[in-house]
């Protein structure tokens, strides 16, 4: 205690100029040291300090002020050194030192505490990586921001072109076509669907679809199960049954035919139908003038001497007039598809594969004479010339053939021959000048 009540008291210490020989460039060197210290350690807290001062988000900030307690007190030791030269203070000095060495190693302890903490920060060069790194992230978010903007637009715009396209589709579109929503109600109509059903789109919306189209069988006149409930249903395409009729609001009658198909949304799930119908009231006409023209071709077909029958696209013969079974003896099972080679010569039936085949292949007429066994075993020739039934875009629908019976011809032609033989023979022993000449006397 008596320490510090003396603290201020120097009578028993002699002044460091009258404490052993100290000459004036060697004391002077010293005080002079000791300020500069000083001067240097007392400017450098007052700079941190006003850095300090200056950045409220400063990390670290308490050893910051320490570090600038330690250096202030390390210049208070200096400048009490350059004041003992005439004042000698040595147990303020003492006291001074003691504060210095004190906050040093508090210095010392919160240094190695944060020490960790400091290298786990990055390095200027680090944070201005860092920094550009994230511009150009944000420069790049911007861009992508940009594209995504122009690809919505797009998309935006897009589908307002597939939506008008669509309504123009259905519009324009030659069949039928209805839409509903999951629950089997109107939700749109094209222009065909409103003529063949006579119910406008405004009044159709909303309505239940087997309110709209009304179908029964053409026969029993019983009503048929709307397609479009079974492909809401099972989430199937599902067309409709032969001989339906469609019962328009105006009590007029349509044959038609049609099919369903569920509307599924991204998820998959089925989210309404959509019904395509047409009119078949002109098929049914054409269809029906076709089958009464095949009659009378097979009536006609029936009625000629040749042998007759018709194939399809693909050389399969499915129908033979009455004359080719009286001919070969055979019936309508036996020469079903390529029975027919049954009645042929097995050493000229290659031949007659490969030309038919050709024909088929090509489309072409087929011409050519090759016997045929009849229901007596006995082969006759035969010219048989099959043409090509072709549609209104030019492929060939079916085939049509007539095998004539040339036995007598081929008689006469070998009659002929024999006796142009004979006679060339008798000419050319004869010992007289033959010739022949035109009607102007030319040879």
């Amino acid at each position: 205690m008596e320490f510090f009540l003396r603290l201020f008291d120097t009578s028993d210490f002699p002044a460091r100029w009258t404490c052993g020989r100290w000459s004036p460039g060697h004391g002077w060197l010293h005080i002079l040291s000791d300020l500069g210290v000083w001067s240097a350690y007392f400017t450098i807290p007052v700079v941190l300090g006003y850095f300090i001062a200056r950045r409220k988000d400063l990390p670290f900030r308490s050893i910051f002020l320490l570090f600038a307690a330690f250096i202030l007190l390390c210049g208070t030791t200096h400048l009490m050194e350059a004041i003992i030269f005439w004042w000698p203070a040595y147990r303020l000095a003492g006291v001074l030192k003691l504060l210095t060495a004190v906050v040093s190693w508090l210095t010392v302890f919160a240094l190695i505490r944060i020490t960790p903490n400091i290298l786990a920060m990055r390095s200027p060069d680090e944070l201005e990586r860092e920094i550009v790194a994230r511009e150009q992230a944000e420069e790049r978010l911007r861009d992508a921001n940009e594209q995504l903007e122009r690809r919505v637009l797009e998309r935006t715009l897009e589908l307002a072109e597939q939506a008008e396209l669509l309504r123009t589709t259905l519009a324009s579109i030659g069949d039928a076509v209805i839409t509903t929503d999951v629950k089997g109600r109107i939700t749109n109509l094209n222009a065909v669907g409103e003529t063949l059903t006579g119910w406008a789109t405004a009044d159709a919306v909303g309505q239940s679809l087997d309110t709209v189209f009304n179908i029964v069988n053409e026969e029993t006149r019983r009503a048929v199960e709307n397609p479009a409930t079974r492909a809401l249903k099972e989430g199937v395409v599902v067309g409709l049954a032969n001989h339906t009729i469609l019962i328009g609001r105006d009590g007029k009658e349509r044959p038609i035919d049609d099919s369903a198909a569920p509307i599924r949304s991204r998820e998959g799930e089925v989210v309404g139908c959509v019904l395509v119908f047409r009119d078949m009231t002109e098929r049914h006409r054409q269809e029906a003038e076709l089958r009464d023209r095949e009659r009378q071709f097979r009536t006609l077909a029936e009625s000629i001497p040749q042998l007759a029958w018709m194939a399809n696209p693909d050389g399969h013969i499915f129908w033979y007039n009455r004359r080719w079974y009286e001919y070969t003896g055979t019936t309508m099972e036996q020469m079903e598809g390529w029975g027919w080679q049954s009645v042929h010569d097995p050493d000229e039936l290659p031949k007659v594969l490969e030309r038919w085949k050709e024909s088929i292949a090509t489309g072409q007429t087929f011409d050519m004479v090759f016997p045929l066994r009849g229901g007596d075993g006995v082969f006759r020739p035969f010219l048989t010339r099959v043409e090509p039934v072709k549609d209104d875009y030019g492929r060939v629908g079916r085939w049509f053939g007539t095998n004539t019976d040339v036995t007598e011809l081929e008689r006469t032609k070998a009659a002929l021959r024999e006796s142009e033989s004979r006679f060339t023979v008798a000419l050319q022993s004869a010992r007289i000048l033959v010739y022949t000449t035109d009607a102007d006397l030319r040879y």
